[in-house]
């Protein structure tokens, strides 16, 4: 099976699996998730957050916005420009963030995020592995966002049912992240 078709099939396994997450468990794993996240010395350490706003089953990134406003840090969300590319803008409050593209709040904001500057992402995810590597949407957006930069520690957050047992497959412009956060491990 080719890599693309592999990828397909993971991709819908794996997300059935987080659909199925009552609200119950899914609000339990998200606490241990911020928690696991903000005991990170990269998030305490860093002064620019870049976030997703989490869309469906996701895991919600809520607790993350509001603890990095309430650190005082600078807080980043993306927006879609086009078919290929991404940008983060800085929002100062919820309100800066309107429904965009893939009917996900983007921000309304005009200052771009600096990719001189260090900073910590948080990345959305269909699924992982224990290599750390990750598995998106299919469309590409964060590899190719994250091929022009260096300084940003990047940290996946899912739901412990999206690790795949066996190592994804992987393409020359996939990068494995420095970390990936669930409710039971750090990875």
């Amino acid at each position: 099976m080719k890599s693309l078709e592999t990828k397909k099939v993971i991709r819908k396994q794996i997300l059935y699996k987080r659909d199925c997450l009552t609200s119950e468990q899914k609000e339990a794993a998200e606490i241990k998730i911020f928690q696991n996240i903000i005991s990170l010395k990269e998030f305490q350490e860093a002064q620019c957050i870049l976030l997703y706003a989490n869309k469906g089953s996701e895991v919600s990134t809520e607790m993350l916005l509001m603890e990095s406003f309430e650190r005082k840090k600078e807080v980043y969300f993306p927006r879609v420009l086009n078919e290929t590319e991404m940008e983060f803008y800085r929002i100062r409050s919820r309100d800066d963030l309107r429904v965009g593209s893939y009917q996900i709040k983007e921000p309304i904001t005009t200052v771009p995020y600096s990719i001189s500057r260090k900073a910590f992402m948080i990345l959305p995810m269909t699924a992982f592995d224990n290599k750390r590597n990750r598995l998106g949407y299919g469309k590409g957006y964060y590899d190719r966002y994250l091929s022009k930069t260096e300084n940003i520690y990047t940290c996946g957050i899912a739901f412990e049912c999206q690790r795949w047992e066996e190592i994804l497959p992987v393409d020359r412009y996939d990068y494995p992240l420095a970390t990936i956060v669930t409710e039971s491990h750090i990875y």
